[in-house]
């Protein structure tokens, strides 16, 4: 198995934004190769803003846990799932998060 990409589709600061804290400044680095029994991600809900329920498609996911990370907080939360299935699951977004750029 090949090693993880970086992110391509992190957008990038406004002009008028400080761009130290936005455009994906402060990703946290994923290194290595992925288990091939690790918990995948095949969609996620899009619009999913702080304090609304994320619902979360994939693989292996039961029992999975969530870091969400925020642009511009420079933040990565533990979040606990409601609940999880073998193919799905469950959360609410943390309500002090902001609505920004959100990486799951």
């Amino acid at each position: 198995m090949s090693e993880l990409p970086r992110p391509f589709d992190v957008p990038e600061a406004p002009g008028n934004a400080p761009a130290a804290n936005l455009g994906g400044h402060g990703l946290p680095e994923m290194r290595g190769k992925p288990s091939s029994d690790a918990p995948a991600i095949a969609m996620i809900t899009e619009s999913a803003l702080p304090d609304e329920t994320l619902v979360v498609t994939g693989e292996n996911l039961d029992g999975a846990k969530l870091l969400i990370w925020t642009d511009g907080a420079n933040d990565l939360r533990k979040v606990e799932p409601l609940r999880t299935f073998q193919n799905r699951m469950q959360t609410v977004v943390p309500a002090g998060l902001p609505p920004a750029t959100m990486l799951v």
